[in-house]
């Protein structure tokens, strides 16, 4: 029975029908053993409906009456597989009613689950015993409160729609490659205009439509991983333009969508002078529109062939629900951005007046800059020699550095012929230079504490020269002593059951063939197969807390889905992980095999004669280091 379970008059109803179909069936001398009962009444309390119970008890009587124990054992094991296929296995709606909530828009859960689900992305209620819902709830809303819990049904039936068969076709379409980001980025960017997504399992990405789904949601989110690049190459760009007030208003003026952006008068600001007055108004008592006297109100999407007029309509009939200003009026200016060139417009009082002076943002010039190239470091600042350099590894120690004696050209100009002239040629990322110096400085204070830790802070008699040789001599044995970085490893798990491990047997070890055993023994038992075994891997990484023990579950069924990582990059490009994929291959030599997307696609030409066609179709394909032939779902 369900752990905890609330009792009232809707679980009773349904145990004395219950009851009554057993009474009726055992007087036509069918007799059920207790365990058969038992699980008659769980299922009967956990699905609480009439039909399918008297289903059951019909069915059972019959194969009992003809004494098929097997008939008898499909039965049950079908009844389990309804209940596990509830949103938690352990609470029905019976239990939800008897507890208070009535209304048959939630899908009961325990903390437990609610926990569970919270964390991967999906809208969790606290439920309250007097009917009562209020807004979803965030992790801790979840750990404080001592009721039930709820998911809305409609977002239960997607749930359900997406749990499909990892086989079918649609498996392999095409998903842009996604960015992990954490909670505190992902405000940042949604409030900026990008598209946030919540990390579930689903076969397609979920988008977040509103803010509140990130304020009390989980603490990792993902984005397009080219947006997110998009959007931090902004946050540099608008370092050059103070006029700049926020993220949201360089995606609008520097980046290269179709975007609308709506500026109103600020508060106690010199504009108050002409706000709401037109530009004949203004002109006449020598006033003048100016930039810092605004702020961005709204930013929107310029869809189709919007128009400005299209837009005044709207944001005085029909406003969007996020909008926060004022109806637009005499004195707003609507800036609009076709991809490829920005124009502002002047509400005045019969229609519009382009104001290209609202658009001149002055330039400021850099003084710093840093980037990551690779796993190593790289900063430059401005100084009145030139430029002041330093290249650094992957723990923030310094390797070199310098000063670059050309003040006649720009920062960004030093910075590129400097890391050519080092070799430094990988993918560069900005990054933030303050961010940076902190961590070189924690790692200066490592060094320190072991150098005043061996020789003492301060030794009067010592002459400086001989002092700071001793110095250098003890950063080198400091830095040749510390301790050997943990490298990253897998461990691979079986489980019997792949949603909720804790309710069935799990085993995990660092040996792929001896979990792969163990994966089959789960599968051949009937007593537990309903509950969806599966097997995986466990990432560890003991260096980086972040992405330290991230499970992945890649074999299910007799298919193992190397393509589930295709969703995930930062772990599907890791060497590590694609090894222990083929690890599990190589285990389950029988098993169908999905692999990632550009092994797929390496795999066969553009261009595919009918033989090489009919083989793809049916599936087959020969390893290159094998000469036994392996199934494969394109």
């Amino acid at each position: 029975m369900a752990r905890n379970m609330i009792t009232g008059k809707e679980t009773q109803k349904m145990q004395e029908y219950t009851q009554e179909r057993i009474a009726q069936a055992e007087r036509r001398d069918i007799e059920f053993s207790t365990d058969v009962k038992e699980q008659i009444f769980e299922y009967a309390n956990l699905i609480g409906e009439e039909e399918k119970v008297r289903n059951l008890v019909r069915n059972l009587a019959d194969a009992v009456s003809q004494a098929d124990q097997e008939g008898v054992e499909d039965l049950l094991d079908d009844a389990r597989m309804d209940i596990q296929e509830l949103l938690d296995p352990t609470i029905g709606k019976l239990e939800l009613r008897d507890y208070g909530y009535t209304a048959e828009d939630m899908v009961p859960l325990r903390k437990e689950a609610a926990l569970d689900y919270h964390r991967m992305g999906s809208k969790i209620y606290c439920l309250g015993s007097d009917g009562s819902k209020g807004e979803y709830a965030s992790k801790e809303m979840i750990q404080a409160h001592d009721g039930l819990f709820g998911m809305e049904l409609q977002m239960w039936e997607r749930i359900k729609d997406n749990n499909l068969d990892y086989a079918e076709e649609n498996l392999g379409a095409f998903q842009e490659p996604m960015s992990v980001i954490e909670q505190e980025e992902a405000l940042k960017l949604y409030d900026a205009g990008a598209d946030i997504y919540l990390i579930t399992n689903f076969s397609s990405p979920m988008y977040v439509t509103e803010r509140m789904e990130i304020e009390r949601g989980p603490e990792h989110y993902q984005m397009s991983m080219t947006e997110l690049e998009r959007f931090r190459s902004l946050e540099w760009e608008m370092q050059k333009y103070p006029q700049i007030q926020s993220l949201k208003e360089a995606n609008l003026l520097l980046g290269t969508r179709r975007t609308f952006g709506i500026y109103q008068i600020r508060d106690d600001s010199p504009g108050e002078n002409y706000a709401f007055m037109n530009m004949s108004f203004i002109e006449s008592h020598g006033m003048q529109i100016k930039k810092e006297d605004y702020k961005l109100v709204y930013v929107g999407e310029l869809s189709g062939n919007m128009s400005l007029d299209d837009i005044f309509e709207r944001f005085n009939i029909d406003r969007p629900e996020d909008f926060r200003g004022h109806s637009l009026s005499v004195s707003d200016i609507v800036v609009l951005n076709d991809g490829e060139k920005v124009t502002a417009h002047f509400v005045d009082s019969i229609s519009f007046e382009q104001l290209d002076s609202f658009l001149n943002l002055e330039e400021q010039v850099l003084n710093e800059l840093a980037y990551e190239v690779g796993e190593r470091y790289f900063a430059i600042q401005r100084t009145e020699e030139g430029y002041d350099y330093s290249f650094y590894d992957e723990d923030f120690r310094l390797i070199d550095g310098g000063v670059y004696e050309n003040d006649e050209i720009s920062i960004e100009e030093a910075a590129e012929e400097l890391l050519e002239d080092e070799g430094w040629n990988g993918e560069r990322i900005r990054g933030d230079y303050d961010r940076l110096m902190e961590k070189v400085e924690e790692m200066d204070e490592v060094v320190m504490a072991e150098i005043q830790k061996s020789q003492g802070e301060y030794k009067p008699l010592a002459k400086v020269e001989e002092l700071e040789e001793a110095n250098y001599n003890m950063i080198d044995n400091v830095l040749n002593n510390m301790p050997p970085k943990k490298e990253p490893y897998l461990e691979y798990f079986a489980a019997e059951c792949d949603e909720f491990h804790d309710m069935g047997a799990y085993e995990k070890s660092t040996d792929a063939n001896q979990i792969a055993a163990v994966y089959e023994k789960y599968r051949e038992n009937p007593k537990t197969a309903y509950l969806g075994c599966s097997m995986g891997i466990i990432y560890h990484d003991p260096e980086d807390s972040y992405y330290d023990e991230a499970e992945f579950a890649i074999v299910k069924g007799n298919t193992v889905f190397g393509n589930l990582m295709d969703d995930v990059r930062f772990y599907g490009e890791l060497a590590l992980v694609r090894e222990g994929i083929e690890k599990i291959h190589e285990a389950l030599p029988d098993y169908k095999y999905v692999p990632m997307r550009d092994v797929r696609e390496a795999m066969y030409p553009e261009k595919m004669t009918t033989e090489q066609l009919v083989e793809a179709l049916d599936g087959t394909f020969r390893r290159p280091d094998s000469e036994s032939s392996k199934k494969c779902i394109l």
